[in-house]
């Protein structure tokens, strides 16, 4: 009766401590999975009432962390932003002067020649290129015209066409027709130089390709300017080539705009008339200023019209004296 009873006490103890033992178990996992440390491998050894031992081994849970994939790499390159330029280049040019009425031979006169203009785009990029706001300015030497015959403020009319060259361009060259005046002003009694302004309508070119640099230039300009003296028209006609380099503007194809080069800088001036034989030289001083034209064939023109006048008048003088005898 009493090996009964302790053989009980002895099976409920020992399936009591078991469902301890296997709490504890389940409660330490539940702890280790919430961490997320690593944990080694832990033994619960459990001895049952028969003696048998049981060993159970809990591995530990990991929970990994969040992953962060990284995006793509993007680079920009940011390119020279395309503008609008300005550009002017002045230049002495040599002229071939011819007067009509022809009472004088042809000549060779130094006349200031200044183109002035916007071009887009800069760097063009091989795009095509607009030269607007373009103007040229002429200068012409009053010296040797007398004040006397003229009169503050005068208008002097001209027409002038001529040639634009552009480099690297499939057009090559282009041709401007365009009409403006100057006005005389007299100072110290001698007549100032004669400056005249006038615009040119815009032009467009195309580059030959994208990476050569497109320059503009003078080429030729031809001016012809009508006076009015004693009631009669004189016309002169001044066809002008550049000496040396007559560049006004230029742009790069990608980079920043390149300098342009101006020839500026004259020899002394000078005014070759042709004669019936051989071409004669009259050397004038040095130029002070831009530009000076030495001789004026105008001048002599007007001053042979002044002295046919005047012998015109002494003939009808001399005629009436003989009729009343």
């Amino acid at each position: 009766m009493d090996f009964n009873r302790r053989k009980r006490f002895a099976m409920y103890g020992g399936a009591l401590m078991t469902t301890v033992a296997f709490m504890a178990v389940m409660n330490g996992g539940a702890a280790g999975a919430a961490s997320t440390d690593a944990v080694p491998a832990a033994a619960v050894t459990t001895t049952t009432a028969a003696g048998a031992t049981t060993t159970t081994t809990v591995a530990p849970t990991t929970t990994a962390g969040p992953t962060t994939t990284a995006g793509p790499t993007t680079t920009t390159t940011v390119g020279v932003a395309q503008t609008t330029i300005s550009g002017s280049g002045s230049n002495n040019n040599s002229c071939q002067q011819v007067v009509v009425p022809a009472a004088i031979p042809p000549a060779i006169q130094t006349v200031g020649i200044k183109f002035s203009t916007s071009g887009f785009p800069q760097p063009h990029k091989g795009q095509t290129i607009t030269l607007s706001k373009t103007s040229i300015t002429v200068t012409v030497s009053g010296d040797q015209l007398p004040a006397a015959l003229f009169t503050e403020g005068e208008q002097v009319p001209a027409t002038i066409t001529g040639v634009i060259s552009g480099s690297n361009t499939k057009e090559g060259t282009q041709s401007f027709s365009t009409s403006g005046s100057s006005t005389i002003h007299i100072s110290g009694g001698k007549v100032q130089p004669l400056v005249g302004t006038s615009a040119i309508k815009n032009t467009t070119w195309h580059p030959s390709n994208s990476t050569g640099v497109v320059t503009f230039s003078e080429k030729s300009v031809k001016v012809v300017t009508t006076l009015t003296v004693g009631g009669s028209k004189i016309t002169a006609t001044l066809t002008c080539n550049p000496v040396g380099a007559a560049q006004f503007i230029a742009l790069s194809a990608q980079g920043s705009a390149p300098p342009t080069t101006t020839a500026t800088t004259a020899p002394a001036s000078a005014v070759t008339v042709a004669a019936a034989t051989t071409p004669t030289t009259v050397a004038a001083a040095a130029a002070s200023t831009l530009p000076r034209t030495g001789a004026s064939g105008v001048f002599l023109l007007i001053v042979g019209i002044a002295i046919l006048d005047a012998g015109a008048a002494l003939l009808v003088m001399t005629k009436r004296r003989t009729t009343r005898i």
